[in-house]
């Protein structure tokens, strides 16, 4: 079992981000292994680097964690995604792929968190086959929205979701919820604000 995120240069995320990620992760869950696939330089003692030159523009680098981690028990997350609690129900015992269900398309899919058991490398071989530069041009619309409409398009089965274990902060959070469910292990952001835009003594509450 263990937890990966991804880092790229260039972007709105820096490595202070990904510590006060990996900081809160070990707070609750000082357990298990921490993976971050990078082209930057990572100091941090409870973060394993894994050092990756030219990786694929914004999110795309997300597609080589397939062939990275085909056994075993992963846990993926964005560094914009604050851990509140024990993640050990967001691991998968079984064979399978659990994400996010997107807040603004019921029944459809996001990937600030994903787990998965099992080997997924086609997903990385198809990214590859099709050609990264088509896919990117692609997967531009509302429709098909870069890595996890093509995840979810490729997908040879249909994904779990997490449901209450992981909250959207600014769809089902922001100012609708002074105590979180007590089965919610991480609250994801997308887009504005960040996490590292809102107050200490807020995210202190959610702690659960």
């Amino acid at each position: 079992m263990r937890i990966v995120t991804l880092l790229r240069s260039g972007g709105d995320f820096i490595q202070h981000y990904l510590y006060h990620l990996v900081n809160g992760i070990v707070k609750h869950n000082p357990e298990f292994e921490i993976y971050c696939l990078t082209d930057m330089n990572i100091e941090h003692k409870n973060i394993k680097p894994i050092y990756m030159e030219n990786l694929p523009p914004k999110w795309w680098g997300k597609m080589l964690l397939f062939e990275l981690f085909k056994d075993g028990s992963t846990l993926y997350m964005d560094i914009d995604t604050v851990c509140v609690g024990k993640l050990n129900t967001l691991f998968r015992t079984t064979k399978g792929f659990t994400m996010l269900e997107n807040v603004y398309r019921k029944g459809h899919v996001g990937s600030g968190v994903m787990s998965w058991m099992g080997d997924y490398s086609y997903l990385t071989e198809e990214y590859r086959g099709i050609g990264a530069d088509v896919v990117h041009r692609e997967y531009t619309t509302t429709m098909k929205w870069g890595d996890q409409s093509f995840i979810e398009h490729h997908l040879k089965e249909k994904p779990d979701f997490f449901g209450n274990k992981c909250l959207s902060y600014k769809a089902q959070v922001a100012n609708k919820m002074l105590r979180l469910p007590k089965e919610t292990s991480l609250i994801y952001f997308h887009g504005k604000p960040r996490p590292w835009e809102i107050s200490s003594c807020k995210l202190a509450l959610w702690s659960n």
